[in-house]
C-alpha cells in the first residue's frame, strides 16, 4: 500500500530458447517457454526436445529473454524437473547461468565426487528423443 510499495514492473510472456552446442547443432523439437519478470527478478520456466543432434562441446540453451546480473553473487542454477535421454550413469544433470550472460549451461554432477563437475555433451544426449523440463529465477542486470 502506498506509492513506495508501487508495483510498476511486471511482465509475462513466451519465450523460445536456442539449443545449441559449442560447436554443431540441436534441431529444436518442441518448445513451450513461459516467463514472468517483477521488478529486476525473472522466472522462467520451459519444456523442449530434441529432433537431432550433431553436436559436440557443451550443451547449451542460448536467447534468454533477459541477461543475467553481472556479480559474482549471480550464479544461478535451474531446478530441472524431468529429463528424458541426456546425461550419464553416476551423473545429475544441472543447469546455471552465469553471471552477465542470457545463456543456460548444462552440466554433470558426479554422485560420488562433492568436486567433479563436468559440461553435458552432445555424446550425452539421445538426438532423436531427448528433452527436459526446467524452472529458473534469477536477478537482471
Amino acid at each position: 500500500t502506498g506509492a513506495a510499495n508501487k508495483l510498476d514492473d511486471y511482465e509475462e510472456g513466451t519465450w523460445t530458447g536456442n539449443p545449441n552446442f559449442a560447436t554443431g547443432s540441436a534441431n529444436l523439437g518442441a518448445w513451450t517457454g513461459l516467463y514472468v519478470k517483477i521488478g529486476r527478478q525473472v522466472t522462467l520456466t520451459a519444456r523442449w526436445t530434441l529432433d537431432k543432434n550433431t553436436g559436440s562441446g557443451e550443451f547449451r540453451i542460448d536467447g534468454l529473454p533477459f541477461t543475467n546480473g553481472s556479480s559474482q553473487g549471480n550464479y544461478n542454477g535451474a531446478a530441472i524437473g524431468f529429463i528424458q535421454r541426456m546425461g550419464r550413469s553416476g551423473f545429475t544433470v544441472t543447469a546455471v547461468i552465469n553471471p552477465g550472460t542470457s545463456r543456460l549451461s548444462f552440466k554433470l554432477n558426479d554422485e560420488n565426487s562433492a568436486n567433479s563437475v563436468v559440461d553435458l555433451i552432445g555424446s550425452d544426449i539421445d538426438a532423436n528423443t531427448s528433452g527436459a523440463t526446467f524452472t529458473i529465477t534469477y536477478q537482471v542486470a
